[in-house]
């Protein structure tokens, strides 16, 4: 995926657990996503990172 100027190589998703997903979730969105059913959160590791000059 690439990201602004960065080309990043992730990993396989992880499943994290409700509570810790809600956690990691900027102060904003945590009181939204349970009132739209969101229970599911997953972690990307960034396995490697490279300039990205565009298209």
């Amino acid at each position: 995926m690439h990201l602004g100027t960065r080309l990043l190589q992730l990993g396989p998703p992880r499943r994290l657990p409700t509570a810790d997903g809600l956690q990691r979730m900027p102060r904003v969105a945590r009181p939204i996503l349970p009132l739209t059913g969101t229970t599911d959160f997953v972690e990307l590791d960034i396995r490697s990172e490279a300039p990205f000059a565009g298209w």
